[in-house]
């Protein structure tokens, strides 16, 4: 009886490890690429799933929530032959796991392509134009690069242009400008009677205002 017992456990452990690494819980928001012999086979869900051990072979892990990419600094070459540089973040999520897989280092190809497309859309602009184009430059990217992408079964949401660096050499002429029109618009604003931040009547105006009603009283 013993030794039918011990058999008996003997036969489970051996069948825990032939069938134990076929047996595969994938969580909600993850999708396992499985091939056999080096070929795609399928696609497991979230939940308990069941491979042949040895035939089969998860591949890749794809997290399909929607993902940060931080782009490193672009250096863009405008029409101008100025240097600005572009610091953009990408929002993306895959789509179709068994496309997305095959591509090797999803995250830096992304990226590359990123750069590809900022560099078309921010070279043709003019550097004083640049400052003012930030929802114009995001749109194009955007597009171009969900366009790329969609190849790769990765679907770009949104692109954020966080910051684009002028060279030292435009933005003094540029901070010298904005001063100017600050200036012009506080002197329109004290003509109008206006405070200098344009909440309501200016200082002066209210003083001698007072002034007239105390003589008159």
């Amino acid at each position: 009886m013993e030794a039918f017992i011990g058999l008996l456990v003997l036969v489970l452990l051996l069948v825990m490890i032939i069938v134990g690494p076929g047996v595969r819980v994938v969580p909600q928001a993850r999708r396992d690429v499985v091939e056999r012999f080096g070929r795609f086979r399928r696609l497991l869900g979230p939940g308990v799933n069941v491979i042949v051990p040895v035939v089969d072979r998860v591949r890749a892990k794809i997290d399909m929530r929607e993902q940060l990419l931080a782009c490193h600094p672009i250096p863009v070459i405008n029409s101008e032959k100025h240097v600005v540089t572009v610091h953009m973040v990408v929002y993306y999520r895959v789509g179709d796991p068994a496309t997305a897989y095959q591509v090797d280092n999803l995250p830096r190809t992304l990226e590359q392509a990123g750069v590809d497309a900022v560099r078309e859309v921010v070279e043709p602009i003019e550097l004083d134009r640049i400052p003012h184009s930030y929802f114009e430059i995001n749109h194009s990217v955007g597009r171009q690069l969900d366009r790329a992408a969609g190849a790769w079964g990765v679907t770009v949401t949104r692109v954020d242009i966080t910051d684009i660096e002028l060279p030292p050499s435009a933005r003094e002429p540029l901070q010298h400008r904005i001063r100017q029109l600050e200036q012009e618009l506080s002197e329109l604003r004290r003509a109008a009677g206006m405070s200098v931040d344009g909440s309501g009547p200016s200082t002066d105006d209210v003083s001698g205002v007072s002034d007239e009603r105390e003589a008159s009283g």
